[in-house]
C-alpha cells in the first residue's frame, strides 16, 4: 500500500484500526498512542454510531481483565487493570482509569461519610469503581486495628506497670498478638473480681446454680457478705451455722417486743 493511502491523521489511523476489530495493544503499537486516547476515541465513535454497543462479560484474571462480547466470541480484548481496578471497556463510558490522586479523594469522601452515588456525582469516578471501593471500604473499617485495640484499653486504670505501658503503646502504634492477649486477660481477671465481689455483696445480683446466701429465719430475705455451696462440706457446714440467722431488721423488731423484767 502506498504512502497517500494511509490515514492521514493518527485519529483516523485509531479509527479504521477499532472498525478492524484491532486488539488495544495492536493499535497502542501501530499507531504509537496511549490506551487513554484509543478509550476516548472509541467512546466517540459509539456517540456518532459507528460502534454498535454490545452486551459483555468481564472476568478479572489476575493483572488483566478478559472481555467478551456476546455474539461475538471472536471479539475478545484483554485490558490491563490499574490499581488492581477492573472496568469493563465494552460499554457506555468514556471514563479513563483512576490514578492515585482520584483513589486518594475518594478514601477521603468516605471518611466524610460520603456514599458512592455522591463520590460518582461529584466527581465522575465510574459507579461500579465506586460501589465496589466502597464495600472494600466497610470491611477495611469493620476490622480496624487501631479501634480495636482502642476499644480494648478503654477504662482500664490502677493496672500493673506492664499493663500500663501496653495501654500508653497503644495511643501511638499497634500491639503484638501477645500485648493484645495480655490485654484480654487483664480485662479477664478485672471482670470476674467485680462479678465475684458484686455477687457477695449485693443479693440482687443472679446466683449461679448450687450457690447459696444467708437468709433471714424471720422475713426470709436473701442477706449480703456471704456465699455457700451445700454440695461441699465447707457448705453444709456453713448452713448450720447460719440456719438461725436474723437480719438487722428483723433483731430489732424483736428487741422491741422483749417485755423488761
Amino acid at each position: 500500500m502506498s504512502n497517500h493511502a494511509l490515514p492521514r491523521t493518527k485519529r483516523q489511523r485509531i479509527r479504521e484500526l477499532i472498525l478492524a476489530e484491532a486488539k488495544l495493544n495492536d493499535i497502542i503499537d501501530e499507531v504509537g498512542t496511549t490506551q487513554e486516547y484509543v478509550y476516548k476515541e472509541r467512546g466517540r465513535m459509539k456517540r456518532e454510531g459507528l460502534l454498535v454497543t454490545h452486551q459483555s462479560l468481564s472476568i478479572s484474571k489476575g493483572k488483566r481483565e478478559i472481555t467478551v462480547v456476546k455474539d461475538q466470541p471472536h471479539l475478545v480484548e484483554n485490558v490491563e487493570l490499574h490499581g488492581s481496578i477492573a472496568i469493563d471497556r465494552v460499554n457506555d463510558y468514556d471514563i479513563p482509569p483512576l490514578n492515585k490522586n482520584d483513589l486518594k479523594a475518594m478514601y477521603e469522601d468516605f471518611e466524610n461519610q460520603k456514599g458512592p452515588a455522591e463520590v460518582t456525582a461529584n466527581r465522575g469516578i465510574h459507579p461500579q469503581i465506586t460501589l465496589k471501593e466502597f464495600e472494600r471500604y466497610l470491611k477495611m473499617k469493620s476490622r480496624d486495628p487501631y479501634d480495636l485495640q482502642k476499644r480494648l484499653t478503654a477504662g482500664i486504670s490502677n493496672s500493673s506497670p506492664e499493663i500500663q505501658s501496653i495501654v500508653d503503646k497503644s495511643l501511638r502504634t499497634l500491639l503484638t498478638n501477645d500485648e493484645i492477649i495480655s490485654i484480654f486477660k487483664h480485662q479477664k481477671w478485672t471482670f470476674a473480681y467485680s462479678y465475684v465481689r458484686d455477687t457477695v455483696l449485693s443479693p440482687t445480683t443472679y446466683l449461679p446454680l448450687g450457690l447459696n446466701r444467708i437468709i433471714c429465719r424471720t422475713c426470709h430475705k436473701q442477706l449480703p457478705g456471704v456465699v455457700y455451696s451445700r454440695t461441699t462440706y465447707a457448705g453444709l457446714h456453713t448452713q448450720q451455722i447460719v440456719g438461725l440467722f436474723m437480719c438487722d431488721t428483723c433483731r430489732a423488731i424483736q428487741s422491741e417486743l422483749v417485755l423488761p423484767k
